[in-house]
């Protein structure tokens, strides 16, 4: 009984790294994916915010014309 009880703590044990390592494998890669969205994001929001501020200067160039 205590051999069985030992054995199946064991199993346990060996179930819980592998479940821990493999959360953690998936947060890893999840926070590369995210960051990389993340500053693609970022990098479009400056792009856009750089064209508006360039069509602005165009319109007030041929207003003044």
């Amino acid at each position: 009984m205590n051999k069985s009880f030992k054995e199946s703590d064991e199993n346990i044990n060996k179930n819980f790294n592998q479940l821990n390592e493999t959360i953690g494998t998936k947060f890893e890669s999840m926070d590369v994916k995210y960051g990389d969205i993340s500053k693609t994001m970022r990098e479009m929001h400056n792009d856009l915010k750089e064209m508006k501020n360039l069509f602005a200067k165009l319109v007030n160039h041929i207003v003044k014309e």
